[in-house]
């Protein structure tokens, strides 16, 4: 029993340590294929009067933007473009998932050819999408806390793993890209998740599950405070110490621990 315990312990410590490698890849990836986009933090998307709507052609989930080529069309038609639904995010055919304005409104051969530079898949693409690793780490943290598993030293490892990869994102450009035009306004807008949304997302799963283990708390709380050394924005500034502070919540609340220092 122990020696199984102990090799599936190995298995899973080695499962852990590749995800956390792809993101890595994944993130300098990404960094790359937008090294022509400028990235920001924030930005002001409100749909201006006369805008049309660009529709989902199919479902699925967004698995790439051709920012470059948007940007080509923004500018060989004086358009303004915003992608609302960025990579990884799931659509449905028919739904809105941004809108081009302009002078005169773009006709169908135009909306065809935005929406074209928007690639839909059928399931998330790894290579490309940030999120999918991330909460496939998660998913193993909550099937460690399930009571059918049972897996402390996995619910604990996961939660470190993450705050690890939010360090390593830190560093890597990432967020809401846009193209823009000599005076500095943006032509083109796509909005992606970013550091503050992943560690909102993730991090709420685990504390949900996990509130009532002091390790998984503490670790989701190391979490938070990486979370707001790392962000970049103010709703990102605002995501990180909200989740702390409600760690910190959990955590005052077990009447078995309260008032210890930890």
């Amino acid at each position: 029993m122990y020696i199984d315990s102990t090799l599936h312990s190995l298995r899973v410590d080695r499962a852990i340590r590749w995800i956390v490698g792809r993101i890595e890849r994944t993130a300098r990836r990404h960094e790359h294929e937008l090294r022509n986009d400028i990235v920001v933090p924030a930005i002001d998307v409100t749909r201006p009067t006369g805008a049309v709507d660009l529709v989902a052609k199919e479902n699925g989930y967004v698995v790439s933007v051709d920012t470059g080529r948007l940007d080509d069309l923004a500018t060989e038609r004086s358009l303004e473009i915003v992608i609302r639904t960025g990579t990884g995010r799931p659509v449905v055919a028919g739904e809105r998932i941004g809108w081009s304005s302009a002078a005169t409104p773009p006709d169908e051969r135009t909306l065809t050819d935005i929406l074209d530079c928007v690639a839909v898949a059928r399931d998330r693409n790894p290579d490309s999408d940030i999120g999918h690793a991330l909460h496939v780490l998660v998913d193993i943290g909550l099937m460690a806390l399930s009571p059918a598993v049972n897996d402390p030293q996995t619910r604990v490892q996961c939660a470190e793993a993450l705050t690890q990869v939010f360090s390593d994102l830190a560093r890597q450009e990432i967020g809401i890209r846009t193209r823009v035009r000599a005076d500095g306004s943006p032509r083109v807008v796509v909005i992606e998740d970013t550091i503050g949304d992943w560690l909102d997302a993730a991090g709420r799963q685990l504390l949900l599950y996990g509130a009532t283990d002091r390790t998984v708390t503490a670790a989701l709380l190391r979490l938070g405070r990486q979370g707001e050394r790392a962000a970049r924005s103010d709703r990102d500034r605002q995501l990180a110490p909200a989740f702390a502070a409600d760690v910190d919540e959990v955590r005052a609340a077990d009447p078995v621990t309260e008032g210890r220092v930890w």
